[in-house]
């Protein structure tokens, strides 16, 4: 008998080719003891996306272990496979499961759909309005900026995912930043507990972004702030119809949610009206290199001049 199971792979059926996919695995010990399990995730046969993730679990608990790749130009299969530590210290394999990932061709993109479990019109608003709210897995951070310029906002999602492997190195677990018009939307993993966390990571980005901008100008006014759970479709068309407190938990548990993570939902429908979104989460890459190359320049270019520029005023 195998000491853990395999409960979930959670992964796109399909994706254009270029694209981001995001991979988590629930995973559960089966065993009558706690057992160090370890979560590999390959590619094929050779790219190993999720590598030797590791974890002490109790008897019947269960985690999610979570990695992403870069889709190539034709289908692949996912493979995971996990070990579990013996009391010589060594490494035993324990269980496999797959899941195949068809590529899609041209522009066509990939439909998520996203319920709003927080939001605020400031950070503070945001922080308070996330109290006790929980979110699994695939999530984002929308932000509006309103009175910036495309190149802007273009600029400020450069910016982030230049700082994705700074940003990740302390947890954040950063997927990936795109502006849409006056919108940032940034895509993330996390635990149950990621919100705030994730709050105060971007929090000081952003206010560094503004004063910059603030020095050659332009106004960039943080109205708005939210943060939203991704959802399958099945869960979205559930609760548009969902009458009842009752009909949005037994549809959240349904799919698979953990507990913490339904009451969120079901709190997040009831005090905030929320509803689901459909939304794409594709960057337009011509569009984003563009603007970050010029927008980018200006902004760091900046960076490194106003502080020169305001020491040469003084000095006079």
């Amino acid at each position: 008998m195998a000491y853990t199971d395999i409960i979930q792979i959670t992964a796109p059926d399909s994706v254009s080719s270029g694209g981001t996919v995001n991979v988590e695995v629930l995973i559960r010990n089966n065993h009558t003891d706690s057992v160090h399990v370890y979560c590999v995730g390959v590619l094929g046969t050779s790219q190993r996306f999720i590598d030797y993730q590791d974890a002490w679990l109790m008897s019947n608990e269960a985690k999610v272990f979570s990695g992403s790749f870069g889709m190539p130009g034709e289908n692949v299969k996912i493979n995971i496979y996990t070990y579990y530590e013996g009391n010589d210290g060594e490494l035993y394999p324990d269980t496999s499961a797959s899941k195949i990932v068809s590529v899609v061709g041209g522009e066509e993109q990939v439909e998520k759909w996203w319920i709003t479990v927080a939001e605020g019109n400031t950070l503070s608003e945001l922080e308070a309005s996330a109290t006790d709210s929980h979110i699994h897995g695939p999530f984002r951070v929308v932000v509006t900026a309103n009175y910036a310029p495309d190149w802007v906002m273009q600029s400020a999602a450069w910016l982030y995912n230049d700082l994705r492997p700074a940003l990740n190195a302390i947890g954040v677990g950063l997927v990936g930043v795109r502006a849409e018009g006056n919108k940032i939307y940034i895509d993330m993993h996390g635990s149950p507990f990621a919100i705030i966390p994730i709050i105060l990571a971007i929090k000081p980005v952003l206010i560094t972004l503004a004063a910059i901008l603030a020095g050659v100008g332009i106004v960039m006014a943080l109205s708005d702030w939210k943060v939203q759970q991704e959802i399958t479709k099945q869960l979205a068309v559930k609760l548009e119809i969902a009458k009842t407190t009752q009909e949005v938990t037994e549809a959240a548990i349904a799919v698979g949610f953990p507990p913490e993570v339904v009451a969120t939902i079901s709190k997040a429908m009831a005090d905030l009206g929320s509803t689901p979104e459909s939304g794409t989460g594709k960057i337009d890459w011509e569009a984003y290199l563009r603007w970050a190359l010029i927008g980018g320049g200006v902004i760091v270019g900046t960076y490194f001049l106003l502080p020169m520029l305001v020491n040469l005023k003084k000095s006079k």
